[in-house]
């Protein structure tokens, strides 16, 4: 019998790390309480909309992610290093001046459905999808949510529900899409052309 000793060492974001570190293993455990603080943020939530139907859950999601945040344009244009404004922690970490891209609200969404239906059949799911968005033949790297609802896929777009977006306030939550090239392209028409 043989025994093998493995250590595997990981590095740390910057955005955890300690401030006169960078590329290094060190964790600051200070920083690891806005973790912590967007774990019990995101759970409340779910807490606060328990005796709602599942539908009205996914609503409010939707709304309150919306209230949270604002979209990152300093991140989407490359002036801020990947990190948390890509992440769900910044929707939850209670700090007002700190918002996301479209991952950061995909991200969010997910894992409140998920803390939401963790233990129920897979009839209830949320999944996140990457691709190209055109808005108005405009392309560029975008993320979203489809949600599984008794069969069909919808679309949940949260980044293009907020405020001051093509999808604002609804457009792009639990809508229907055309295929348009099989599992691959799909159009969901909104007015403007997404």
């Amino acid at each position: 019998s043989v025994s093998v000793s493995v250590t595997v060492k990981m590095i740390v974001s910057k955005d955890y790390a300690p401030s006169d570190t960078s590329g290094d293993y060190t964790i600051d455990s200070d920083k690891i309480g806005k973790i912590n603080t967007a774990v019990a943020n995101a759970t409340k939530i779910v807490s606060d909309n328990a005796g709602k139907t599942d539908y009205e859950k996914r609503v409010a999601y939707r709304k309150k992610i919306g209230e949270l945040v604002a979209y990152n344009n300093d991140a989407a244009t490359g002036g801020v290093p990947y990190g948390d404004p890509w992440q769900l922690i910044y929707v939850f970490d209670g700090d007002e001046s700190t918002n996301v891209v479209c991952e950061g609200y995909s991200k969010a969404f997910k894992y409140l459905c998920d803390l939401t239906w963790q233990d129920n059949s897979p009839a209830i799911e949320c999944s996140l999808v990457t691709g190209t968005m055109a808005v108005n033949s405009s392309p560029g790297p975008h993320m979203w949510n489809v949600v599984a609802i008794g069969g069909s896929n919808y679309l949940v777009d949260v980044t293009n529900c907020d405020t001051r977006t093509v999808g604002a306030p609804d457009q792009l939550f639990l809508c229907g899409v055309t295929e348009i090239e099989a599992a691959k392209k799909y159009s969901a028409n909104v007015g403007s052309g997404v």
